[in-house]
C-alpha cells in the first residue's frame, strides 16, 4: 500500500504546477448566431446555432440548430440537437440530429455544418443524409461555400 501511495506522490509531482496549484479550466468552444444564405430571389435558407463544447471533448457537445427553407409553396423547418462541435481558429464543424420538423421524414436525420467566421463575410455549408450522400460522420461536413446574405455567426475557441 505504501508503494502505491509513493507512485501517486511521484506521478502527482510530475504534473506541471500552476499558480495556486490548480489546473487550467477546460477551454470552451462555441458556435452561435443566425444567418440567411444568399440565394436566388424568392428563396430563403435560414440557419441558427447555439452550440457549445469543451476542447478535446467535441463529441460531448450540447446545443441546438434550426434550419428553415422557404420557397414559393415550400416552407420546411427542422430543429435538432448538436452532438459534436470542433473548432479550429475561425472555423467550426458541427453535427447533430434532427429532433423536430414539419416534415416527419426528416426527424432522425444526421446533419453536418461547416462555418467560417469571417466577420460580416461568414460562410456556411450543410450536409445531411438525403440518401445520395450518406450519413455524415460526427463533426464532418463540406467546405463552407455558402455566402451569408444577412445575420452573423460567431465561432469561439
Amino acid at each position: 500500500m505504501l508503494a502505491g501511495l509513493a507512485v501517486l506522490v511521484v506521478l502527482g509531482a510530475a504534473a506541471p504546477a500552476r499558480a495556486g496549484g490548480h489546473a487550467p479550466p477546460p477551454r470552451e468552444t462555441s458556435l452561435v448566431g443566425a444567418v440567411d444564405l444568399k440565394t436566388v430571389p424568392g428563396v430563403r435558407l435560414h440557419f441558427a446555432f447555439d452550440a457549445h463544447a469543451v476542447r478535446d471533448r467535441e463529441k460531448e457537445a450540447t446545443g441546438t440548430f434550426r434550419i428553415r427553407h422557404t420557397e414559393d409553396a415550400i416552407d420546411v423547418w427542422q430543429t435538432g440537437t448538436i452532438t459534436c462541435l470542433q473548432v479550429g481558429g475561425p472555423v467550426a464543424v458541427a453535427s447533430g440530429t434532427v429532433t423536430a420538423s414539419n416534415e416527419p421524414a426528416l426527424i432522425g436525420h444526421k446533419v453536418g455544418f461547416t462555418v467560417y467566421d469571417h466577420g460580416r463575410r461568414d460562410r456556411l455549408n450543410a450536409s445531411w443524409d438525403m440518401g445520395f450522400t450518406g450519413t455524415p460522420p460526427p463533426c464532418m461536413s463540406t467546405a463552407p461555400t455558402g455566402e451569408i446574405g444577412a445575420g452573423n455567426l460567431v465561432v469561439r475557441g
